[in-house]
């Protein structure tokens, strides 16, 4: 059922999935460097599996520091309370009705990790194949969390079945299972327990002066409690594991592990900002700054984007901002290109960063101050977002806020998000182009649009009206008019243009496949300008351009979903019919009170 619902969900990401597929040879993913981000050595598989899986079971993290199990894959998504529970449901079922779901579950926990070191040593081949190059194996790992719950549930329902009326003989007091797996459960809390200590000892430095001066300080006293009532529940629990007769308890039983482990969740999850990056909320990582509430509250903000500086750049698209940065899973390889040249300057002095950037480039960060101001003007930064006190390499800024180390600067000369020019400045290939903007001047970039060959004979007839020009005449074309965008969504941008001339209008969003052009209701050729936007040609009578988003392979992806939801459906009906079935046969073939499972023998009046 697992394994279906699996293959499933992949059917019901169709959408998305299909468009990702078509984008990866023209995504940034290309120029990704497997062995820099993962290794492939038998010394890097043998460290990468030994800190992400040797204290999976045994650390107990709650706070930065305890355990320490690895945040994105292991105990945390159990707690103190479903640690206990986990060690239950893996080995006190083993001989259980649920044989094959505890074995499936305990195979994971081997197979898993298995996988992730095969993943490690494979990169080198890896390497060689392709489009998958950028695929990452190795993320078999974050399926470790739900064998992690699934097991906790096994353990769940282990301990339903030993306080039924109908309960197991094999989970019956006296039992070499039941004692077994109570005994592995009880080493898991001592373990728990020496957590505790460490925490509580924070803690009650934190509060000796009665008060928490830091929240740092209030994390530790929160994870304390949160130990506390998982263990306090889990070895109460325990001993009534070991000590009732079937029939005890019951659904007391059941009320009290729910109350525990919500009781245990709520305290961990008050400390989750102290668990780093990896596990926390939206809201508590990107939450609203003073600097962007400031930017905000400008009337036009619509017409400006931001780029940040010694932040996280995500942080304004969370906000509602405009950003020409920020970390995405894939995007187009050209404006991959664009961006790495507008921060040339920077990269160029810090090695390390080079290196980064161009090995993995899911990340379009402005990571030092150094940049290319001509470049930032014309990717219509207008907002300059910094913290930590740097001042960007872009002349004419004027700080409008500051608030300690955190300043935003306004670029006054940002090109708007769409205008006209009236010349093409031919380069040979992509590579010239991207020389060619950072060498350009600011009025050349107003005047004339860079495009390759192949991008001109894209435009066919179109581009034949507008001029060419030499790289050393570029600056010499004024501006061909205006264009002003009248609306905007995700998928529609609609400008207004009134050209004096045979003119190019440029939009200063990133080409990509999927988007479609219309010159007064006339579909017409995108080509790629300046290296990463888009670009029409119109005459001196057009008015209106319109860009869409209507890809076809999109439409591929969401028949697709619609296929595997009907499937999933199906599948699900028939595993309620033939669990409705089992019941039906259990209750008319077996006595009451007695289980699948159950011996003649076994103490039966």
């Amino acid at each position: 059922t697992w394994a279906i619902t699996w293959a499933v969900s992949f059917g019901l990401y169709g959408p998305v999935l299909v468009t990702q597929v078509i984008l990866l040879p023209l995504s940034e993913r290309t120029v990704w460097d497997l062995g820099y981000l993962f290794g492939g050595t038998l010394s890097d598989a043998l460290k990468t599996i030994g800190d992400h899986y040797s204290r999976v079971l045994v650390g107990v993290p709650v706070t930065t520091g305890i355990g320490p199990s690895s945040a994105r894959y292991g105990t945390t998504f159990l707690g103190a309370f479903g640690l206990a529970l986990a060690v239950l449901g893996l080995l006190g079922v083993m001989r259980g009705p649920r044989t094959r779901a505890a074995r499936f579950v305990l195979v994971l926990f081997v197979v898993i990790p298995l996988l992730d070191f095969v993943a490690i040593l494979a990169t080198p081949i890896q390497e060689q194949l392709g489009l998958l190059r950028s695929f990452q194996f190795v993320r078999i790992r974050h399926f470790f969390p739900f064998a992690l719950v699934a097991a906790a549930a096994l353990g769940m329902d282990a301990m339903v079945s030993s306080v039924g009326p109908g309960a197991a003989p094999w989970l019956r007091p006296g039992s070499r299972v039941r004692r077994s797996a109570t005994v592995a459960a009880g080493v898991v809390l001592v373990l728990a327990a020496g957590q505790l200590v460490v925490a509580a000892r924070k803690g009650l430095l934190a509060l000796r002066s009665f008060g928490v001066a830091d929240p740092k300080d209030a994390g530790w006293v929160l994870a304390a409690a949160g130990l506390a009532v998982g263990l306090v529940g889990g070895a109460a629990l325990l001993v009534l594991l070991w000590r009732s007769r079937p029939s005890v308890l019951g659904r007391w039983v059941l009320l009290a592990v729910g109350i525990l482990l919500a009781g245990d969740r709520f305290l961990m999850s008050t400390a989750v900002p102290l668990l780093g990056p990896n596990i926390a909320t939206f809201d508590g990582q990107l939450a609203l700054t003073a600097g962007q509430a400031f930017i905000l509250d400008q009337l036009d903000v619509g017409l400006g984007r931001v780029l940040t500086f010694e932040d996280d750049a995500n942080r304004m698209a969370y906000q509602g901002l405009q950003q020409v940065d920020g970390y995405q899973a894939i995007y187009p390889l050209a404006y991959h290109g664009f961006f790495g040249q507008m921060t040339a300057p920077g990269l160029a002095v810090d090695a390390d960063r080079y290196r980064y950037f161009h090995s993995w480039g899911a990340r379009a960060y402005a990571f030092r101050a150094e940049v290319d101001p001509e470049l930032v003007d014309l990717v219509g930064a207008r907002w300059l977002y910094v913290d930590g006190g740097v001042v960007p390499t872009v002349p004419g800024l004027i700080e409008r806020f500051r608030a300690g180390p955190v300043g935003v600067y306004e670029n006054p000369a940002a090109f708007p998000r769409a205008f006209l020019v009236g010349s093409i400045e031919p380069r040979a290939d992509d590579g010239a182009a991207l020389a060619a903007l950072g060498e350009a001047s600011l009025a050349a970039l107003h005047g004339t649009a860079i495009v390759t060959p192949a991008e001109i004979n894209r435009l066919g007839a179109a581009a034949a009206a507008i001029p060419t020009v030499e790289p050393a005449a570029a600056g010499d074309t004024p501006e061909a008019g205006t264009a002003t965008i009248v609306d905007a969504s995700p998928d529609t941008i609609v400008i207004d243009i009134h050209p004096d001339r045979a003119a190019m209008v440029v939009l200063t969003d990133a080409a990509s496949p999927g988007w479609v052009a219309e010159i007064d209701g006339q579909r017409t050729p995108i080509a790629r300008v300046d290296g990463a936007f888009r670009g029409v040609a119109v005459d001196p009578s057009a008015r209106r351009v319109v860009f869409r988003y209507l890809p076809g392979f999109t439409a591929v992806g969401a028949i697709g979903a619609v296929v595997a939801t009907l499937i999933l459906v199906g599948w699900v009906l028939r595993v309620r019919r033939r669990d409705a079935r089992s019941r039906i046969l259990g209750g008319t073939l077996l006595p009451p009170g007695v289980s699948p499972g159950h011996e003649p023998g076994d103490g039966d009046g």
